[in-house]
């Protein structure tokens, strides 16, 4: 199955030249590479009367409708509170993932939970502060001696075996 693509401003000027020599939408889409009822429905949505279709207009609507859709935001205003109340109660993420889930408030994971409380550090919120490890960097240990196997401060004499 084909991945779906939206037009570009670029295809929008392809249809409105190829509409201009009085193609039909079956030979648009076989020219620029697009299945017919892609055309037909971008030439419907975006023409301001029953002939009239601009590329220009038809990337600002086609841009217009896609800001104005609704967006699905799982933390909402009262998730934000219950993620607020429960890690400043020094509860980790999977843990207020986890209750959140039990208590029927919304199933959301803690990946969410740590996206929202790093947003929050960059808009100089604190919450941070109350994980765990609170962001610290992690300290590489090898590569600075390799001391696997071996034994410090001790003579190296055949003498110390069996």
């Amino acid at each position: 199955m084909q991945k779906y693509k939206q037009l570009t401003h670029r295809e929008r000027y392809q249809i409105y030249a190829l509409l201009k020599e009085g193609l039909n939408c079956s030979e648009i889409a076989r020219n620029i590479g697009y299945h017919k009822s892609t055309i037909s429905r971008e030439i419907k949505r975006n023409s301001q009367s029953k002939t009239t279709y601009h590329p220009d207009n038809a990337s600002i609507e086609a841009f217009v409708r896609h800001k104005n859709k609704n967006k699905f935001i799982k933390i909402t205003n009262l998730v934000k509170k219950y993620i607020h109340k429960y890690i400043k109660n020094d509860w980790t993420p999977e843990q207020v993932s986890s209750q959140l889930k039990k208590e029927n408030i919304v199933n959301i994971s803690h990946e969410s939970i740590y996206q929202y409380i790093y947003q929050n550090k960059k808009t100089g919120g604190r919450l941070y502060l109350y994980l765990p490890h609170k962001t610290k960097k992690y300290n590489k240990r090898s590569g600075i001696y390799n001391s696997r196997g071996e034994i410090y401060n001790t003579p190296r004499s055949q003498d110390n075996f069996f």
